[in-house]
């Protein structure tokens, strides 16, 4: 479906993104919302390098570091379902 651009053409470009999505669109392929983008940041930075995770709060901008403990739990969750589903891959794959 093409959608009405600037000045009446049709356009199925970006003009309609806000600023901020544009940015993630150009230099990560996609648009991305500034809140997905710090979560992501921050579950990374949990899961690839928990003991540094105190740098979210000035790095990422958050009031606090009760967000960046959020994202150290989100993170130590996803290693927790990672390694259960290992343990029942392996124990499908003796029978």
């Amino acid at each position: 479906m093409a959608v009405a651009g600037p000045a009446g053409t049709a356009d199925v470009g970006e003009w309609h993104l806000p600023p901020d999505h544009r940015l993630t669109k150009k230099y990560l392929g996609k648009p991305v919302s500034p809140h997905l983008f710090r979560d992501c940041a921050a579950t990374e930075i949990a899961l690839e390098d928990p003991k540094h995770i105190g740098i979210t709060k000035p790095v990422l901008g958050y009031a606090t570091l009760a967000s960046s403990q959020r994202f150290y739990n989100q993170a130590t969750s996803f290693s927790s379902f990672r390694r259960h589903g290992d343990v029942i891959r392996r124990l499908r794959n003796d029978q």
